[in-house]
């Protein structure tokens, strides 16, 4: 009987469940086991799945939810259960006794993804900007002495008025004003955005921190990805 494996997606893969049929009280249990199996590790997968999102458990329920799950794997551990569903069980249950101890980990990967997200929103934002000064510009432009006036008076009958020239001022300054903020926030958010992945050192050998180093290997090379991109 397999375990949970991780793919190349770093997903929980589930022991396969044989199909019902008749037989013997003996095969039935075997059926049982390995649905419970099945059912136990795609739970797990779920709770790994939610580490990473907005949803995540707090350190109290996943302590509380691995106690109980390992209760259930308990009882397929016993002597009367298959050699196959023994050693599976045993598995699941080695995954779950890290599982609380990797919670932090998971919640320095949820910050770190934010953090990159919130330098790629005000690399957008820059590049809004960047888009919305030339409208000031071209105004001004348009304001400008024509490139033909040669003679002093002419040109400075050309000139427009103060009154015509302020507004378009003011937006300018204020719109480099703006830009100057988001190119700080950018530069602030990129020396902020770690691009070193964490370590889960404790249990390197578990297939669980394999999955949360891997992980955190992505955030870091998008956190590098996103500096690149604001420089």
């Amino acid at each position: 009987m397999a375990v949970p494996q991780e793919d190349s997606q770093n997903n929980v893969q589930p022991p396969e469940s044989d199909p019902p049929s008749g037989g013997s009280s003996a095969e039935q249990i075997e059926r049982n086991a390995r649905q419970d199996l099945v059912q136990i590790a795609r739970e797990l997968e779920r709770v790994r799945e939610r580490m990473l999102s907005d949803a995540a458990p707090a350190l109290p329920e996943v302590q509380e939810w691995v106690r109980q799950a390992r209760g259930r794997l308990g009882l397929l551990l016993g002597p009367d259960m298959s050699v196959d569903v023994r050693e599976a069980a045993a598995q699941l249950d080695a995954w779950l006794q890290i599982l609380p101890e990797t919670v932090p980990a998971w919640e320095t990967i949820r910050t770190h993804r934010a953090e990159v997200q919130a330098l790629r929103d005000a690399i957008a934002a820059l590049g809004d900007q960047r888009a919305t000064l030339r409208e000031p510009i071209a105004a001004l432009a348009e304001l400008a002495p024509p490139a033909s006036v040669v003679d002093l008076k002419t040109a400075l009958a050309a000139v427009p008025s103060r009154k015509s020239i302020e507004p378009v001022r003011v937006d300018l300054q204020n719109r480099v004003r703006e830009t100057r903020a988001t190119l700080q926030e950018v530069r602030d958010r990129a020396d902020r955005a770690r691009t070193e992945p964490i370590d889960c050192a404790a249990h390197a050998d578990a297939p669980l921190c394999r999955q949360l180093q891997a992980e955190a290997g992505a955030a870091a090379s998008a956190a590098r990805r996103a500096r690149r991109a604001a420089a």
